[in-house]
């Protein structure tokens, strides 16, 4: 249930555009998604959680997801694409999440890892947001006034639920970049065993040239 409403929470934003022209780009290859760009996607959607903004805003929070992951990993996604792709990767984390309960003990590889926790982090935003309508639903006359001990409580849990987001967007960007730093160590090996194969087939063309220079002058002499 809380699935559905998230993915219908973060795809409202098609029907308010029905009205409206949208400008048509050039058409170039779309950037593909890895597991870096999937934390990085993840960081940027966990600072302004789609299912806590009010709805005529919620295209705005995604383009402004995809301008921020494209700036920080030099790539082109749409905010189609950013949007599409969480909620798949929510549906996946649902499916994960049910097979571990039914056979305990499976482990999560340390790639997989901080997607794991930014998606279930989003799972629990998306329940607290659909708990509080079903909630507010069923009250047939709304409160009008709120105790100031209630107000300052839910003050108080929106700001510890806010230092957990920042706390657990630092801890992505600090896989994010570890991830890169692993991809580049890999690359800068790549190319030393390359560098050092080429050497190999110079020195050994190198030999092969003065064998040859020796066999030409043996047989002049």
């Amino acid at each position: 249930m809380f699935e559905a409403a998230a993915e219908r929470q973060m795809t409202v934003s098609d029907d308010d555009e029905a009205g409206s022209v949208e400008e048509v780009d050039e058409v170039e290859p779309r950037s593909r998604f890895n597991a870096t760009a999937d934390k990085a996607l993840l960081v940027e959607v966990l600072s302004i959680p789609p299912f806590t903004v009010e709805r005529k805003i919620v295209t705005a929070m995604w383009k402004g997801v995809s301008k921020r992951l494209n700036q920080s990993l030099s790539t082109n996604f749409s905010f189609r694409s950013c949007r599409d792709r969480t909620g798949l990767l929510l549906r996946q984390y649902a499916v994960r999440k049910g097979r571990s309960e039914a056979a305990s003990g499976t482990k999560t590889t340390m790639k997989t890892q901080g997607i794991e926790t930014a998606c279930q982090r989003l799972m629990q935003a998306a329940e607290k947001r659909v708990s509080a309508r079903l909630i507010g639903g069923g009250q047939k006359k709304p409160q009008k006034r709120h105790r100031l001990s209630t107000l300052l409580q839910n003050e108080q849990e929106e700001a510890i639920e806010r230092r957990k987001l920042e706390e657990q967007k630092v801890n992505l960007h600090r896989e994010v970049l570890q991830l890169r730093r692993e991809e580049l160590d890999h690359q800068r090996h790549q190319h030393e065993l390359i560098r050092e194969h080429m050497q190999h087939q110079a020195a050994q063309t190198e030999s092969l040239l003065k064998l040859v220079a020796a066999a030409i002058s043996q047989t002049n002499t």
